[in-house]
């Protein structure tokens, strides 16, 4: 096999997608989670050394961006894994959802 052929090949095996290009929108999706539960982890402590009392919406809001990233993989993989993680952080961000809710009332 020539170059030519080699690279026909692997452009049919990957259907013409850039990998280069999902690995960057893998890892700056991991940097936009990290950055937003740590500006909410910021906004926590900020509201209580103010003395407000804890505010749930802020786990509930991280929670649910790490429950749709494994539902997503356990789409895609379908590995037993990510099924287990997602149902777990589904119940965290329903459970935090449920508080803050309550904190509000």
């Amino acid at each position: 096999m020539n170059k030519e052929e080699i690279l026909e090949k692997a452009q049919q095996e990957n259907k013409n997608k850039d990998l280069h290009e999902a690995a960057v929108v893998s890892q700056s999706s991991l940097w936009a989670f990290v950055g937003g539960g740590f500006l909410a982890l910021i906004f926590e402590i900020v509201s209580l050394s103010l003395g407000h009392s804890f505010n749930f919406g802020f786990l509930a809001i991280v929670t649910v961006m790490e429950s749709i990233i494994f539902w997503i993989k356990w789409f895609k993989l379908r590995k037993k894994h990510e099924l287990v993680v997602a149902i777990c952080y589904s119940i965290a961000t329903i459970c935090f959802t449920f508080l803050y809710i309550k904190s509000l009332i």
